[in-house]
């Protein structure tokens, strides 16, 4: 069914370690999997040709084509004062020419409208499904959230730079690659092990709400990377693993919630 889809995707495929949040995505699309009910299951597998977490990074290596170069800013989400999911903050000023009119939040909750609609092609269901794989991933990740009241003139939303055990890098950067520094070739299924241990309550506690309060949750958590460290600054693995709570905490919000946006979808 998909076999031209993937075929332009393995076209497109680009190197892991280069790309937002790393293995997070793959980690997230995975866990979600086995929180999904058998009837969401049975309808992405029927869907897709290869396992769902196969599928977490295709809008990144697609994003620098032409026909998709105008998602560029849908991997990000924009919150103001309150933390509350606000109009789009253009702080990338090399992007505004491609129209950052949308953004992880406003996406999501378009294409898991499209998903719901009857008699959407094969490849409109695709990219829609594509997309909120990776977006939810996306709104959890630390650097992928742009705060209105953060000074971007100082920290340019986390593209700022330090140094990170002898390199210069960008804070964006620090935490897109947080989960392969800290847990450098683990397997998929040994991350599970390590997060997936919250209780069916607790579950149910952190899915509740739709995917603007969800940003709000996770900007609550988020917003403390800008008080650890500043521009010029020197740090090292030490640095990740004071601040490994935050990244694990952020993936398996991440995972069960997009098992339950695709639970709503699929399974209603």
């Amino acid at each position: 069914m998909l076999k031209k889809l993937l075929v332009l995707s393995a076209c497109l495929t680009i190197s892991l370690s280069a790309s937002a949040w790393g293995v997070a995505h793959k980690v997230i699309a995975y866990i979600a999997y086995h929180h999904l009910t058998d009837k969401t299951k049975e309808k992405i597998d029927n869907f897709l040709d290869n396992p769902m977490w196969e599928y977490a990074m295709w809008t990144d290596q697609v994003v620098s084509t032409k026909a998709y170069k105008h998602t560029a800013l849908w991997h990000v989400a924009s919150v103001d004062e309150n933390l509350r999911e606000c109009e789009p903050l253009r702080v990338r000023r090399d992007l505004i020419q491609y129209g950052m009119d949308g953004q992880a939040v406003m996406r999501t909750r378009e294409c898991a409208q499209n998903l719901m609609q009857e008699n959407i092609s094969d490849s409109v269901h695709f990219v829609n499904l594509c997309y909120i794989i990776h977006s939810v991933g996306d709104m959890h990740c630390p650097a992928h959230i742009y705060f209105k009241g953060i000074d971007h003139s100082i920290f340019d939303y986390g593209f700022f730079r330090l140094m990170y055990e002898g390199s210069q890098v960008t804070y964006h950067g620090l935490w897109d690659l947080a989960p392969d520094r800290l847990y450098k070739g683990w397997s998929l299924e040994r991350y599970r092990k390590h997060l997936d241990r919250y209780t069916p309550e607790q579950i149910a506690e952190i899915t509740a709400g739709d995917v603007a309060e969800w940003m709000h949750q996770s900007g609550k958590k988020c917003i403390h990377i800008y008080d650890w460290a500043k521009p010029g600054d020197n740090v090292t693995l030490d640095f990740l693993m004071d601040h490994a709570d935050l990244v694990d905490y952020q993936m398996i919000t991440a995972s069960y919630r997009l098992a339950a946006l695709l639970n709503r979808i699929y399974d209603r």
